[in-house]
């Protein structure tokens, strides 16, 4: 669906670069808790993740507590790498930043943020946007990311564990947007389903604690907003 085409009318712009980092918070939060829909569901992957399961969202991606194919976000006081490309739209750098600072809310574990080189470790979070990250065009490139139903749409996103993305690295949390708004929005998911509200930026919702956060396996979207 092109953008001219929707029915609800053309998507709220994207703030100015003046904008403040918590009125951009707040606008594009606002716009996901009220106009995202589930045009495409959850869907479990063959090797036996059950979004269902998550420990608060009977719906969604994000567990308490390890299970079979899950990748940790934070477990045992540590924290999985935030990685961005530098390249990427600003306001996806700037909810990566987001994202490490819910991270931390929920858990008091901050995960550390790197552009483009991506360290040598077990796990990592993948964030970019499809054709602007040059890592998230890199997964697709290699088949590794299948992004059908999500490219070329107007605000969806992705989210995935990818086996063996790059080199150094065991596994992905990648979390892919179709454009700005899209990357924007599927980052904001991961941390509403961790614990942070998205009424936390307009009427101090207080996030929910927890030790351990995990990714469960599957292909998630949130689908396009209606």
């Amino acid at each position: 669906m092109s953008r001219s085409s929707n029915p609800a009318g053309p998507p709220a712009p994207v703030p100015r670069r003046h904008t403040s980092p918590k009125a951009w918070r707040m606008l594009l939060s606002l716009t996901l808790a009220v106009t995202a829909t589930p045009a495409l569901a959850s869907s479990a992957t063959a090797s036996g993740g059950r979004g269902a399961e998550a420990g608060r969202d009977p719906a969604g991606f994000i567990s308490t507590r390890a299970k079979p194919g899950s990748l940790p976000l934070v477990e045992r006081g540590r924290a999985a790498t935030l990685v961005v490309s530098a390249g990427d739209h600003p306001g996806v750098v700037r909810a990566v930043g987001d994202l490490r600072d819910d991270v931390e809310r929920v858990t008091g574990v901050r995960p550390a943020v790197v552009t483009d080189q991506v360290p040598a470790q077990g796990e990592v979070v993948l964030v970019g946007t499809i054709g602007k990250s040059p890592l998230i065009d890199r997964l697709i490139a290699a088949r590794k990311l299948d992004v059908r139903g999500v490219a070329d749409r107007w605000e969806t996103s992705l989210q995935q564990i990818v086996a063996n993305p790059l080199p150094g690295v065991r596994r992905a949390f990648v979390i892919a947007g179709s454009d700005q708004r899209g990357t924007v929005f599927g980052a904001y998911e991961v941390s509403k389903q961790i614990g942070v509200s998205p009424w936390y930026w307009w009427d101090d919702v207080p996030p929910r604690r927890s030790d351990e956060l995990h990714v469960l396996p599957g292909r998630h979207s949130q689908g396009t907003p209606a």
